[in-house]
């Protein structure tokens, strides 16, 4: 008997006294068994409730995050080859770059409570704290040129968007290329990196980071980003379990991703189209060298933003070193 046995019994009674009588009976184990995975449990930080000369039990609407309680709100288990949920790491990310390195399976996926180092664009930080929020990678060895890798940032844009919305309500928008925000503040930022195969520009493998706020109130925030970023929370969204997150951002994200691998492009982007929050309007570009006005009119079939300038000139932008200000 594993650790997890115990917990998924406990997970699948959530609101319910369950005793280390029936536990041991139905995992054909002894109470004794029963009571030292109960307690590596706790020790690993599950919120575990025991009533005297009753039982155990978890709360209905406790927020956990572990192997088990994702893997038991997955509707379709297959979809991902591996999954590890880890309480702390310096950035999902970095241990998915190194899991690759050993071989790691397409498909898997990496799930943290809080991050030390999380990094988004241009090697900016990520606010990650503990508890707060889901911080997932995933690994994927996809047969695509790395010109193509722009599309797996905007396809995991779109199962961000599902998932916030399926399970809180909130209603987000896309600001071009890899930001989902609401009234213009951040709630999540997306971090794909790839490994190519010599000189073929054949992806290796790619990495792709999300890291959504979902509990945070607005005072929670540092300072420094008070003004620019926000969470699910406090736009006034249902609250969150990240277990049932969790496991709607997988199936949404291999949803999106195996229909983009079948050939399915306009329809990614035409839902990417719908849901970008900047279209039609005016917007700044920051680049390397400077800046300048324009109006957003449309993408590309290749998602790059169209941007009319105040000359008349149309700029076609590349993700790379660009930011989108004042939309």
């Amino acid at each position: 008997m594993k650790k997890d046995d115990v917990l998924k019994l406990l997970l699948a009674n959530r609101g319910k006294i369950m005793s280390g009588g029936a536990m041991a009976r139905e995992l054909n184990v002894s109470r004794t068994a029963v009571w030292k995975m109960i307690n590596q449990l706790k020790e690993e930080g599950i919120a575990i409730g025991s009533a005297a000369n009753e039982g155990y039990f978890i709360n209905a609407n406790e927020d956990i995050l572990c192997k088990g309680s994702v893997e038991m709100q997955l509707f379709d288990g297959s979809v991902l080859s591996g999954l590890d949920v880890l309480e702390r790491v310096d950035s999902t990310n970095s241990y998915l770059k190194q899991k690759a390195s050993q071989n790691f399976p397409d498909r898997y996926v990496v799930i943290a409570a809080e991050q030390d180092g999380g990094r988004g664009r241009m090697k900016r930080n990520f606010y990650s704290p503990k508890g707060q929020g889901v911080y997932m990678s995933v690994l994927l060895r996809p047969n695509l040129h790395i010109s193509k890798i722009n599309f797996l940032t905007i396809l995991s844009a779109l199962a961000v968007y599902d998932a916030i919305y399926e399970c809180s309500g909130v209603a987000a928008g896309i600001k071009w290329p890899n930001d989902l925000v609401f009234e213009k503040k951040k709630l999540c930022g997306i971090l794909t990196e790839a490994a190519i195969e010599g000189e073929s520009g054949i992806v290796d493998y790619a990495i792709v980071g999300m890291g959504i706020n979902l509990k945070q109130n607005q005072s929670d925030f540092p300072c420094e980003i008070q003004e620019v970023a926000t969470s699910v929370r406090a736009c006034g969204g249902r609250e969150v379990s990240r277990d049932r997150f969790s496991a709607q951002l997988i199936e949404a994200f291999f949803r999106y991703y195996d229909s983009y691998m079948k050939g399915d492009k306009l329809m990614i982007l035409k839902v990417y189209k719908e849901r970008l929050c900047m279209l039609h309007k005016k917007i700044t570009v920051l680049e390397k060298n400077g800046s300048y006005t324009g109006e957003a009119i449309d993408i590309d079939d290749e998602a790059r933003l169209l941007v009319k300038k105040e000359n008349g000139d149309v700029a076609v932008l590349f993700a790379g070193e660009i930011s989108i200000r004042d939309f």
